[in-house]
C-alpha cells in the first residue's frame, strides 16, 4: 500500500521540500474565498468550532496560494508565552526570524514597545525582500489567538490597541523619516468560536470597530466534500468497487445524532484508523469490512 495519506487528529500543514506531503482535500470552496478576503483586507478573522480544520485551511489550504502572491505567512502563537515576554516584541521578532534580518530593510533602530504604535511604526519604516530582491508583504497569521485572552487578558487588550494602530488612517507617514504609506502587511486572527465572544468584548470595550468587519466563519463540512476528503488521498489504496458504499457509510459513521452536521476532526481520524487496520492485516486495498473491524467507537 501507498503510505498513509490521512493525518488523523494531526492538522495538515503547508508542504516543504523534502517532507512527506498530505492531501488537503474537502476545502477548496473555503480556501478560495479565505485567500481572497485576506489578500483585499489588513485584517481578518477567521473562527470556527474546535477542531473544524481552521489551522489546517490556513497552513495547507490559504498559505501556498499567498506565497504565490508575494506574502509570506508567519504563524505565531501567543498563548504560551512567559508572561515576562512582550506580545508586539516576539511578533516583530517572528517577523525577522521567518523572512530572515539580511531581507528587512528597517529605518527604525529602536521600538518602544511599550507604546501603542509600535507596531505602525515598524511596518511603517519596514520594507521586505524576498532572496530575489523582491518586495513581499508579511501576513501575521494568530493561532488559538483565545489563549492571551485566558491567560493575558490585560495584555491581550493592549497588543489590541496596537494591532488596530496599523488599520488607523489617522496615523500618516512622513518620508522623510524613512517612513512609507505601503499596507505592506495583513493580520489574520484564528479563534474558537465559542470563545470569540471574548475578542468582541475587547472589540466594543476599547472601540475597535474596524476589526468587526472581514469574518470568515469555516462551517461544518458538506456531504460531497467529505467525499473528497476520503476518495481523492484513497486513490489506489480504497478498493474500487467499494469506494461509494464506503464513502457513504463513513460520512453515516461521523454525522451528529440527527444526521445532520458531519464531525470534522473524526472525519480524517476514521480514515487514517481504516489505513493502520488494513495495513496490520497486509492488505492491499481498503475495503468496507475495515470499517467494521473498527466497531462502533473506534476512539
Amino acid at each position: 500500500m501507498k503510505d498513509n495519506p490521512w493525518r488523523g487528529l494531526s492538522p495538515y500543514t503547508e508542504p516543504k521540500a523534502g517532507e512527506k506531503t498530505f492531501a488537503f482535500c474537502g476545502r477548496s470552496k473555503a480556501t478560495r474565498e479565505l485567500t481572497s478576503l485576506i489578500h483585499n483586507n489588513l485584517f481578518v478573522t477567521l473562527y470556527g468550532k474546535t477542531g473544524i480544520g481552521k489551522t489546517s485551511l490556513l497552513q495547507a489550504g490559504v498559505f501556498p496560494y499567498l506565497r504565490s502572491r508575494q506574502f509570506t505567512p508567519i504563524t505565531i502563537r501567543l498563548g504560551q508565552l512567559p508572561k515576562k515576554e512582550n506580545l508586539a516584541g516576539y511578533a516583530i521578532s517572528e517577523i525577522k526570524n521567518a523572512i530572515g534580518e539580511d531581507y528587512i530593510q528597517s529605518y527604525c533602530q529602536e521600538i518602544d514597545l511599550l507604546n501603542e504604535n509600535c507596531m505602525w511604526l515598524y511596518f511603517s519604516s519596514t520594507r521586505f525582500f524576498d532572496e530575489k530582491g523582491q518586495t513581499i508583504y508579511p501576513v501575521l497569521v494568530f493561532d488559538q489567538f483565545e489563549e492571551i485572552f485566558l491567560s493575558r487578558k490585560d495584555d491581550a487588550w493592549f497588543f489590541m490597541r496596537q494591532l488596530y494602530a496599523l488599520l488607523d488612517d489617522s496615523l500618516m507617514a512622513n518620508e522623510e523619516k524613512g517612513q512609507h504609506s505601503e499596507t505592506n502587511f495583513r493580520i489574520v486572527v484564528s479563534i474558537r468560536e465559542d470563545e470569540l465572544f471574548r475578542l468582541d468584548d475587547c472589540i466594543d470595550s476599547l472601540s475597535l470597530s474596524e476589526m468587526l468587519s472581514n469574518r470568515y466563519r469555516l462551517a461544518e463540512l458538506r456531504d460531497e466534500e467529505a467525499r473528497e476528503v476520503i476518495l481523492i488521498p484513497g486513490d489506489g489504496i480504497i478498493k474500487e468497487t467499494e469506494q461509494k458504499e464506503l464513502a457513504d457509510q463513513i460520512i453515516h459513521f461521523i454525522k451528529d445524532k440527527n444526521g445532520n452536521q458531519l464531525n470534522t476532526l473524526l472525519l480524517s481520524l476514521i480514515c487514517s484508523l481504516l489505513y493502520d487496520t488494513a495495513a496490520k492485516e497486509w492488505s492491499n486495498n481498503i475495503g468496507v469490512r475495515h470499517l467494521y473491524a473498527l466497531g462502533d467507537n473506534p476512539l
